[in-house]
């Protein structure tokens, strides 16, 4: 399995995070962020903003500075990888940053903050919280849905994700876009590529790969001695079939199906089609999927038919 070194950053400070606690069935986004991020997409985008799927919008006080990437060889695969523990280890030693990039301090609730648009946030979730059994592997298919009936640069996501906890913002993923984010710009078309995300460390990604609509694929996470590899493959274009590996001893204790949008107006038709997750596997954990939403709009549901088939419907 081939890995890539795409890209290396490092977020100085803490402005944006993710929350994504549940209590019961119930679930919930925090954006930590200053007060004087403008307003519309574009203003914030001009100002120098970016946005991130599973995070939100970065201020540009934490955009990427230059940091030397540390890498050990797999000794499995006698590849170079990215070590992510020597990244954070390095971060701290800088005081480039104030935390180690795992657990937020200040928590600003999603429905206290001014949005513009009410589409920004989680829309749908399904999550798995295990405190005794770390996950060890996540799968999932899903096929591109519709595209959006009005583009109107809004951006939607969708994704499975593993992390430490519900409350840390290092998240291992394999995303679908549409729309523009700050990993690449796709307007009104669907790409997909894996991504590895440390707030206050750094983001890798491999590069963005064109996807149609009905186009079969499968986002993987997979961990073998502390090795992680994310992958994403598109049964019907092979140029998209692409994995990033990084070395990590974080434990991982949270995993999620998800589907997020970000600056979308009130017009259902800015929404993508339904996305239906199915043949999902996992290894590690003994809980159930949760479902749960928030700042969901135009009747947006999860229903979880099995632990290995989760529906999210976005009735458009």
């Amino acid at each position: 399995m081939t890995t890539k070194t795409i890209k290396t950053a490092l977020f100085m400070s803490l402005t944006v995070a993710l929350l994504a606690s549940f209590s019961g069935m119930q679930t919930a986004q925090a954006e930590v962020t200053d007060i004087s991020m403008p307003e519309t997409r574009e203003q914030r985008e001009a100002a120098g903003y970016k946005l991130f799927p599973g995070v939100g919008w970065v201020s540009p006080q934490d955009l990427p500075k230059e940091i030397q990437t540390v890498y050990r060889v797999n000794p499995e695969t006698g590849e170079r990888v990215l070590d992510l523990d020597a990244m954070i280890e390095k971060a701290n030693e800088s005081k480039t940053t104030n935390t180690v990039g795992i657990w937020i301090e200040k928590f600003i609730s999603l429905f206290t903050l001014p949005f513009a648009h009410a589409g920004d946030g989680w829309n749908q979730v399904a999550s798995k919280d295990d405190s005794s059994n770390d996950f060890s592997y996540i799968r999932a298919y899903w096929d591109v849905p519709a595209a959006p009936v009005d583009y109107d640069d809004g951006t939607n996501f969708s994704f499975p994700a593993i992390q430490p906890d519900a409350a840390s913002i290092i998240i291992f993923q394999p995303v679908l876009q549409h729309g523009n984010s700050g990993i690449c710009n796709a307007g009104d078309a669907f790409v997909t590529y894996a991504l590895i995300y440390v707030h206050g460390v750094g983001y890798w990604n491999t590069p963005c790969e064109d996807a149609d609509v009905d186009d079969r694929i499968r986002g993987t996470i997979s961990e073998s001695s502390n090795y992680w590899t994310i992958a994403m493959k598109n049964y019907d274009n092979s140029d998209a079939n692409d994995s990033y590996q990084v070395y990590s001893s974080t434990t991982m204790e949270f995993g999620a199906l998800a589907v997020e949008t970000a600056y979308l107006s009130n017009d259902c038709d800015e929404l993508q089609g339904d996305v239906e997750f199915e043949t999902v596997t996992h290894t590690g954990d003994v809980d159930n999927f949760a479902s749960g939403g928030v700042n969901t709009f135009c009747g947006q549901s999860v229903t979880i038919v099995s632990e290995s088939n989760v529906e999210m419907f976005n009735n458009n």
